[in-house]
């Protein structure tokens, strides 16, 4: 019995001692310079989706139908980019950043015009973000 309460009593002492230090020392703060960054694969597959929507709109457009239905192709397009990239921590407050904004407001709005939307626009946008990306991680 005196080895179990020993054995707690050193538990205790060692979960107070973890305590204060994280007092302390507190777990860092998520800034926009620890933000999640592009990787090369997320990189491939962020202008892969780009593609696979062009296509979608390119097919529609070329059967006709797309006149009618690629606006629906563009706001799923649009919901799915703005949310990765606000999972990669895309911000306002950077030069970085605002470009990719103006770069994703462009190709929505080209994607909007009926029988322009036919033309790589959302590409066009994700190769940029993926240029931007890289050559700020450089810098």
């Amino acid at each position: 019995m005196d080895e179990t309460n020993t054995m707690d009593n050193q538990n205790y002492a060692d979960f107070q001692q973890t305590r204060n230090a994280d007092a302390v020392n507190p777990a860092p703060v998520k800034t926009a310079t620890t933000a999640k960054r592009m990787s090369g694969v997320t990189a491939i597959l962020f202008i892969l989706v780009a593609l696979i929507f062009d296509g979608i709109q390119a097919f529609l457009a070329l059967i006709l139908i797309g006149i009618v239905l690629n606006w629906i192709v563009s706001i799923v397009a649009g919901l799915i980019f703005y949310f990765w990239m606000k999972n990669l921590g895309v911000s306002m407050q950077e030069a970085k950043g605002m470009r990719i904004i103006l770069s994703f407001l462009s190709a929505a709005g080209i994607e909007f015009i009926p029988l322009m939307n036919a033309f790589p626009a959302w590409t066009a946008f994700a190769i940029l973000t993926v240029i931007l990306e890289f050559t700020s991680k450089k810098a």
